[in-house]
């Protein structure tokens, strides 16, 4: 980014950006390009979960354009590195627990398999600590 460019993205002075589960901001809006819709699988209290669910279909798809499987690079971590505001439902790591069960439910209710993922628990599971602990353990091995 240039140092004109970066004045493009500075937040208006007492705007924040957050993900929250008010209801006004469970309506959904027609071509958001949102992958999943709230329609689709909201359930109370997930619109978090739902950003999240999106955001990880997202990644899939643009690996499948470019033939990288990316179920095994897929990690979210406690200190939500990346995210501008905290997941509603995920508002620190006590409750990454319980954002891995609703993760689970919401994925559930559509197909992965046009990514190989038969198993979403399996796959929240990578998502959750699995894949970030074999990086882990291969960057330590130094199996690049």
């Amino acid at each position: 980014m240039s140092s004109s460019e970066k004045y493009l993205f500075k937040s208006k002075a007492g705007s924040t950006m957050m993900v929250s589960n008010d209801a006004a901001d469970l309506e959904d809006e027609d071509d958001d390009g949102d992958i999943l819709d709230s329609g689709e699988v909201m359930a109370p209290g997930t619109k978090g979960v739902l950003f999240f669910a999106n955001q990880v279909l997202h990644i899939l798809q643009i690996g499948k354009k470019i033939g990288i499987d990316a179920k095994n690079h897929i990690a979210i971590g406690t200190d939500f590195a990346g995210l501008v505001a905290t997941l509603p439902e995920a508002t620190n790591a006590a409750r990454m627990g319980e954002f891995a069960i609703k993760l689970i439910s919401t994925l559930e209710k559509i197909s992965l398999t046009t990514y190989n993922i038969t198993n979403v628990p399996d796959f929240v599971g990578k998502i959750m600590h699995k894949n970030a602990e074999d990086f882990i353990e291969r960057w330590f091995k130094n199996e690049y």
